[in-house]
């Protein structure tokens, strides 16, 4: 068969889960003075969304963004210009106010959708929670030390099409520590652990050391073993900072490649079989959506399958499904073939 794309899609109430993962979900804050609480200040955290191990795209709503939307401790959140929200690595300004003296934490109220249309209703939302914490000065006015995860990068892409992680191939991650304005320097006293973790939320083989722990992603059978990674620093037996390093996948360039998306006008999750839906296959090429009528000039159509079999039940750009029509579940793939092999 000339098949030039595929997708499938299972009529059931079981769908890829979705994860979302803040790179920076805390951080501590120094007091400038006995007192006297922190200085206006500002710190970046990125949005990572995933349905499975696929990117999809993070938005947040006006009303929860800008200094009228914080919280009671003056705390508030804004987009990261020139970074568009939404975004499929959205990132997030984290505003700390000056005199701030107490720990608190901010809600991130988080929607994904499959696209940057934002228009529809989102696929799901979480609510992320950003905690921070004020270090204070002791009785004696000696200012406090803060310890902190560095590294080389936050974010690993990689390359679908290749099968292989574009630059950087490794990120190090080191620790540090600063006492009161004093210049950071480089700590070895405390324990830097790394876990990366699969689609699922599998852990794998922790790394730790003292002072530095480098992330070599690997690959088997052209699909990278983990999702993002997790680390953590600990001093004195307390976790004092935590990081995460996500990846981006990156799909084929070129106008000759082709995909389908199969959407549904009703979900794809139904109760007691009142089923009714129209499965709609968008084929894009080159990144751009192709109609009925040039699928037909190009001698292209789009065949229905359902379960394992090789014989089409239906052609056509969308496929219905009403009452009664569905057993428990069914797996139903859209194929994109050529038009004289199913004429």
């Amino acid at each position: 068969m000339g098949i030039k794309a595929q997708n499938q899609v299972t009529i059931i109430d079981i769908t890829d889960a979705y994860s979302v993962i803040l790179s920076n979900e805390n951080q501590t804050f120094r007091e400038v003075g006995a007192n006297e609480g922190t200085i206006a200040q500002t710190v970046s955290t990125t949005v990572y969304s995933y349905r499975g191990s696929t990117n999809v795209w993070s938005y947040i709503d006006d009303d929860y963004l800008g200094s009228t939307h914080g919280n009671t401790d003056g705390v508030y959140i804004t987009v990261d210009s020139p970074n568009t929200n939404p975004a499929q690595d959205l990132i997030l300004t984290i505003h700390i106010p000056a005199g701030l003296q107490s720990n608190g934490s901010i809600d991130i109220p988080i929607e994904l959708y499959e696209s940057n249309d934002v228009s529809g209703n989102p696929l799901t939302t979480f609510t992320k929670s950003f905690s921070y914490s004020v270090a204070k000065y002791g009785n004696t006015g000696a200012a406090a030390t803060i310890y902190e995860l560095e590294y080389s990068g936050n974010l690993f892409n990689f390359d679908n099409e290749s099968g292989t992680f574009l630059s950087p191939t490794s990120i190090t991650i080191t620790a540090s520590s600063q006492e009161g304005t004093n210049p950071k320097q480089a700590y070895t006293g405390g324990q830097i652990t790394v876990t990366p973790y699969t689609a699922t939320g599998t852990a794998g083989q922790a790394a730790t050391h003292s002072s530095t722990v480098t992330i070599n992603p690997t690959v088997t059978n052209k699909e990278p073993d983990y999702l993002y990674y997790i680390a953590t620093l600990t001093v004195n037996g307390n976790i004092v900072d935590r990081q995460t390093i996500g990846m981006n996948r990156q799909g084929a360039n070129g106008e000759n490649a082709y995909n389908i998306d199969i959407t549904s006008s009703n979900g794809f999750t139904f109760k007691n079989t009142a089923i009714s839906t129209t499965l709609t296959a968008h084929v894009y090429s080159g990144g751009v959506e192709l109609s009925a009528q040039d699928l037909t000039a190009m001698g292209l159509q789009v065949n229905w399958y359902e379960g394992n079999s090789q014989t089409s039940t239906s052609s056509g750009l969308t496929k219905t499904y009403s009452a009664g029509s569905v057993q428990d579940l069914l797996h139903v793939t859209a194929k994109l073939e050529d038009a004289v092999q199913n004429s």
